[in-house]
């Protein structure tokens, strides 16, 4: 057996049709099944691209991290293979479906990766060269001498980068129960902390946001409280602001100020959700054309847990029902939890509005609802439509970004992956394997 070697697997390319959509899927490589480490929706990002190269990461069997690099053409079909890199890198915690990998590409086509990450020591690499799959040596993000940003990096969790119209990045992740922001120089190459807590855990409480970098580096985020830090059943409410200055300054959704760090008395809430109704943390935000934000969660409605849309239409926030279940589940449990569905991800286009899931009363395959983008008080009404005939089973859905914003194009990270209650065991498979998909509307 070789390690650590550049390969170019045999592969699979197939489409199919799917009611209004065509989908292309592409074979990657056999990744790593027995916990949903691979899988869980808040890998920002699990697929990157910039200009016509596009990257992919995920574990394989033997848990390395595996790097994927090729060239794409954004306005036409891409069934070209993924070269693959099995690197040095190592998944130490197997059993933790926490410690995702997150990558994404600066400006200059260097791509950062972070990987391993669960309230410890920050696991950060970069490519060597500009789209390359050999990494370098971990190193810091921040090498100034300063104890409060050394201290956050020794402990992190839900690591993400988000690159801006410049080149430069964004890197987001948890430090013990608070949100810090750290930005890098693309011109200068180095990392500077923007914010030491941008949402801030206070006691027993703390938050779990998701983010949407708009177009015009718009900086949206949403986020919940979780009220007893054991207890998933206390999440509770849904909230909203944002920045257009580069994280200098906050507004809510009517333009008044924010004051950072936010705590539990704000004056951002979008949309009341009492505890104990199966309320879904870190879920997706994305915003439309005119920069109103969409947000995509879960909750129990009349003891149904169904998907949900919140969203602001220029005037007041809106609440849609996206599916029509008919069980519910309880939320309750500490650590990773074997959930019936999976957190939902959503997409806005002059168009469409698409909304990705996987659920078991559906056979827990691929599923999209979408609905075509309606006027102002019109009644949005979605469609649905499974997009795979097999089972992914814990999978979530995670979406090429950069592609999506520059092009409208989604290539979906699909594998069937398997998830256990809690971070201590793991289901025996032999591995599965890693696909992109490629949702293509027949008619736009």
């Amino acid at each position: 057996m070789k390690l650590f070697l550049l390969t170019v697997l045999l592969f699979c390319a197939t489409s199919f049709s799917f009611g209004q959509f065509k989908v292309n899927s592409i074979d990657v490589g056999i990744g790593y099944s027995k916990t949903s480490v691979n899988t869980a929706i808040f890998r920002t990002n699990a697929i990157c691209s910039l200009s016509d190269t596009q990257f992919i990461a995920y574990y394989d069997t033997l848990k390395y991290l595996v790097i994927g690099k090729r060239h794409i053409n954004p306005s036409r079909k891409n069934v070209e293979p993924f070269e693959l890199t099995q690197t040095k890198y190592f998944l130490n915690k197997g059993n933790d479906a926490h410690n995702v990998i997150s990558i994404e590409l600066d400006g200059n086509g260097y791509l950062h990766v972070c990987y391993d990450q669960h309230s410890s020591k920050l696991n950060y690499c970069t490519s060597v060269e500009p789209f390359s799959t050999k990494l370098s040596m971990p190193k810091l993000m921040i090498t100034k001498n300063l104890y409060s940003v050394e201290k956050s990096e020794s402990v992190v969790t839900y690591p993400e980068f988000y690159r801006l119209s410049n080149g430069d990045l964004f890197f987001v992740y948890r430090f013990y129960n608070d949100l810090v922001v750290n930005r890098y120089d693309c011109q200068n190459k180095n990392w500077n902390r923007c914010i030491n807590y941008l949402l801030m855990n206070l006691g027993r409480s703390r938050p779990y946001w998701q983010i949407y970098l708009g177009t015009d580096d718009d900086f949206n985020i949403s986020w919940l409280w979780r009220m007893n830090e054991y207890s998933t059943l206390s999440n509770k409410d849904i909230f909203y602001m944002r920045s257009k200055d580069y994280l200098r300054s906050f507004e809510n959704i009517n333009g008044n100020s924010v004051n950072v760090p936010v705590k539990l008395e704000n004056n951002c809430l979008a949309w009341a959700v009492g505890e104990n109704r199966n309320l879904i943390n870190q879920t997706s935000i994305c915003t439309d054309g005119e920069g109103h934000p969409y947000i995509a969660t879960y909750f129990s409605t009349d003891s149904v847990t169904d998907y949900h849309l919140i969203y602001h239409d220029g005037d007041s926030w809106k609440d849609v029902k996206v599916s029509n279940r008919s069980t519910t589940f309880n939320l309750n449990g500490i650590g990773t939890l074997p959930i019936p569905i999976s957190r939902p991800k959503v997409l806005v286009d002059d168009d469409y509005i698409y909304y990705f899931v996987r659920d078991s009363e559906r056979g827990s395959v691929v599923t999209m609802y979408y609905a075509k983008r309606s006027k102002k008080n019109k009644k949005l009404k979605f469609s649905v439509q499974d997009l795979t005939k097999y089972s992914v089973g814990a999978w979530e859905p995670c979406v090429d970004m950069d592609l999506w914003k520059s092009h409208h194009k989604i290539h979906l990270f699909v594998q069937q992956t398997f998830q256990v209650l809690g971070d201590k065991r793991n289901i025996d498979s032999s591995g599965t394997m890693v696909r992109l998909l490629e949702i293509i509307p027949k008619k736009r």
